[in-house]
């Protein structure tokens, strides 16, 4: 799930920027596809990842654990 200040329309194609607390980009080749749309206000949708580059994956484990 995903919220952003920009709204993504179902099935858009994302290619996204990963930072962490501090500011250092993570990765820039962290691509998804938007398959839902929960909110429009503030916009919040969910995205089905399609390309995670081993250092997103190191990333996204450490803080969902």
């Amino acid at each position: 799930e995903i919220q952003t200040d920009v709204m993504a329309d179902k099935l858009t194609n994302l290619k996204i920027s990963l930072f962490n607390d501090g500011g250092d980009e993570i990765t820039s080749d962290l691509y998804g596809k938007v398959t839902e749309i929960f909110s429009e206000s503030p916009p919040t949708f969910k995205v089905n990842f399609t390309s995670v580059p081993p250092e997103a994956e190191e990333f996204l484990e450490k803080i969902l654990t």
